[in-house]
């Protein structure tokens, strides 16, 4: 997940500042529940309709939309990035890991 040079909070103060990922906010209490595990935010994707990124303490990534009260569950960044792009049409997909 790209961390913007201009962003000035750290993800910490993001995940407890911005309505949405706050503890006492609806997308973590679903995240939470449906994990049974402590979560963490790791990041936001997307552009029209973002997604919340959580890791929990097992490292499973949770993945919450802002139009779906689902939470969906990942056993690595691939299967999330794969489960993103299925919605969409591609004749190729580059990615660069560094």
């Amino acid at each position: 997940f790209p961390y913007l040079e201009d962003f000035s909070e750290e993800i910490v103060d993001f995940m407890y500042d911005d309505y949405d990922c706050r503890l006492d906010s609806d997308e973590y209490k679903n995240a939470k529940a449906y994990s049974g595990e402590s979560i963490v935010m790791a990041g936001e994707i997307g552009d029209y309709y973002p997604a919340r990124v959580w890791i929990g303490d097992s490292g499973m990534i949770y993945c919450t939309h802002e139009y779906e009260d689902d939470v969906k569950e990942f056993h690595s960044i691939v299967q999330l990035i794969l489960d993103e792009l299925k919605c969409h049409d591609f004749e190729s997909v580059a990615m660069k890991l560094s």
